[in-house]
């Protein structure tokens, strides 16, 4: 009798905390309620077991883990009886996923991967009324991370490093943790958060979708589902995804840039696919292919991946044929004009691919549309920088120009010969983006560099008096 009423005390205490405290739990409570087991399972397994179906309401998921690692109560169990809390569920993972609290979140990442994992694991074997359920759970929490983590990409918040946890679990099958990731990799690149059009992604991929300027919380997330899946299998489901014509172009483009980062062969493998989508769209005349394969393939050039080169070397590379795809494409390229960088109308006008020999005229009709947008954004249609093609974005290119040769000088007190050569030979690009660039705003470290330039008669006497008057 006094073991019966010991057991019911312990029973109500149990009751009693998960009622009353606040999720997620302190090393503390979760030390009281690991104890409070420990005591029950010492007296009857099946009292835990009859509590645990009375109750209606939603558990703590510290609990859940706990009788699941115990072997008491299956988590897979629990949400099949209880399909009606699948969304208090997910609710109580992202809280727990997103917990800011240092010293409680080793134990959320804990919490959270183990029993991420029981629902990972669960394959064709399983039936299919345990596997429903328990699906719906998975997928719902990874669309919430998702979504919380493309919430604000500038600057998101960090999860607790419940993905390692999981991923490096040794109880997860490796064929059911590729299965997730393939399924993690399609809901990032299909999020609808932050969507943009194809114009938009023209205009900003190199400014905001490379591995250097996107979040480096997003960029490692993506990074470790990319390390999981073999190279062949990333690519062929971002092939389906793109075939498919469902996806988000920032995101798309952003795990593109991790990926060839991570693997060269990968970079190898996706070049090959990307040829396929250009042959593809030129036969269909889709132009939202054409669009993922050009916007795919400079994405990779930015990325200073050796087995595209620069998108110079790319563009001026290709083999355009027949007739007809080589106008498909110069169309498509026509209507993007004005979304276009800089840096690509340039390259555009100055490396032109192969041209069949009925579509001279297609090219000069491109070339005068593009020179007409470069002046009117008062450019000149020079894509070489002082020490050869950027290949970044024109604007990084310029002020690696300008801050070698200025530390050049420092060091040396002598201006660079190839300053002086293009102050002769390349005079337009000298003065409208070299010495724009050089005196644009007031720098210390470049005063007596572009004093010593004014003294020798390289910089014009106007624009030496408007930076002068500016500035001091």
């Amino acid at each position: 009798m006094t073991l019966r009423l010991a057991a019911l005390k312990h029973v109500y205490e149990l009751s009693e905390i998960c009622a009353k405290t606040k999720e997620p739990y302190s090393k503390s409570d979760l030390s009281t309620l690991r104890d409070l087991l420990t005591a029950l399972s010492s007296y009857d397994h099946n009292l835990i077991i009859s509590w645990f179906r009375l109750q209606e309401k939603l558990l703590p998921l510290e609990l859940l883990w706990l009788l699941q690692s115990q072997g008491l109560v299956q988590f897979t169990t629990h949400i099949y009886y209880k399909t009606n809390l699948i969304a208090g569920l997910s609710e109580q993972f992202e809280k727990q996923i997103w917990c800011q609290d240092e010293t409680l979140r080793q134990n959320c990442a804990e919490t959270v991967a183990g029993l991420l994992a029981t629902l990972v694991n669960l394959g064709p074997h399983t039936s299919r009324h345990v596997c429903g359920p328990a699906q719906q759970l998975l997928e719902t929490v990874v669309e919430k991370f998702v979504d919380r983590l493309f919430e604000d990409s500038s600057v998101p918040e960090i999860p607790v490093p419940f993905l390692s946890k999981l991923l490096g679990s040794s109880v997860c099958v490796q064929s059911r943790l590729q299965v997730f990731c393939v399924s993690v990799l399609r809901t990032f690149v299909q999020s609808v958060r932050k969507g943009v059009t194809v114009e938009e992604a023209i205009r900003d991929q190199s400014e905001l979708y490379t591995t250097s300027k996107s979040s480096p919380v997003i960029t490692d997330i993506i990074s470790k589902i990319l390390s999981k899946l073999p190279a062949e299998d990333v690519i062929n489901e971002l092939s389906k995804i793109v075939l498919e014509e469902q996806f988000n172009w920032r995101w798309l483009l952003t795990t593109v840039s991790v990926f060839v980062s991570l693997s060269t062969q990968g970079a190898e493998t996706l070049k090959a696919t990307v040829e396929n989508w250009m042959t593809q769209a030129f036969s269909s005349k889709d132009s939202r292919l054409l669009s993922a394969a050009v916007l795919c393939a400079r994405q990779c050039c930015t990325e200073n991946m050796q087995v595209f080169g620069s998108y110079a070397t790319w563009f001026g590379g290709l083999q355009v044929r027949p007739a007809s795809a080589f106008k498909f494409l110069f169309s498509f390229l026509s209507e993007m004009v004005p979304f276009e960088p800089v840096l690509c109308l340039k390259i555009h006008v100055n490396k032109v691919p192969s041209v069949p020999a009925n579509c001279h005229s297609v090219v000069a009709d491109y070339t005068n549309l593009a020179k007409t947008r470069l002046a009117d954004l008062k450019q000149t249609t020079d894509y070489v920088g002082l020490f050869g093609e950027y290949t970044t974005t024109e604007q990084e290119g310029r002020e690696a120009d300008v801050a070698k040769v200025v530390a050049y000088f420092s060091q040396t007190r002598e201006i660079m010969k190839i300053v002086l050569e293009a102050s002769v030979f390349r005079k337009q690009f000298y003065e409208k983006v070299f010495l724009a660039e050089l005196l644009k705003d007031y720098n210390l470290r470049h005063v007596e560099f572009i004093k010593k330039l004014y003294s020798i008669g390289k910089i014009p006497h106007a624009l030496y008096n408007r930076w002068r008057q500016q500035w001091f």
